[in-house]
């Protein structure tokens, strides 16, 4: 499984990506659930492009609800492109797995739980030296927007 890829300074936001399941094989026996997706912005960034990003989020959230709405076999067929080498009843197999297993979140707005679970991970594996409180580093405003104003799947 690949390894958690972090990038950190004090001059740049903090950006992750966390492992999925391989493509082929079963999933590990121990399976932490992780259905979010995060973005990274300073404040500034964040009060400057207000408009840009909760049209991000509002995005996010159609993508979100079309992939829930979709079948296994139309995901795969739509990603196949994406991974040319991997033969299509493999991909399709892989997709029908991230949907059992719960991979992809149903909304945008990032839980606390996950966000502990994040930081967690982040410590332990010596990414970071301490974590920031949930208060102070989630903003879920553009997330909670999204789902209020309930925008169609893609």
């Amino acid at each position: 499984m690949p390894s958690m890829l972090c990038s950190c300074s004090s001059r740049s936001p903090r950006s992750c990506s966390l492992p999925a399941p391989a493509i082929s094989g079963t999933p590990p026996p121990i399976a932490v659930r992780a259905p979010y997706t995060t973005f990274y912005a300073r404040r500034a960034v964040f009060e400057a492009k207000r408009d840009e990003l909760l049209r991000l989020v509002r995005g996010l959230y159609r993508t979100q609800k079309w992939l829930h709405a979709a079948s296994p076999d139309a995901l795969a067929d739509t990603v196949q492109p994406y991974f040319p080498a991997v033969p299509q009843p493999l991909l399709r197999a892989a997709v029908g797995r991230y949907r059992k297993l719960g991979i992809w979140g149903r909304n945008p707005i990032l839980p606390r739980g996950g966000y502990e679970r994040l930081a967690a991970g982040l410590v332990s594996g010596a990414f970071v030296p301490f974590s920031t409180p949930f208060e102070t580093a989630v903003d879920n405003r553009f997330a909670e927007q999204s789902v209020r104003d309930d925008p169609p799947s893609l």
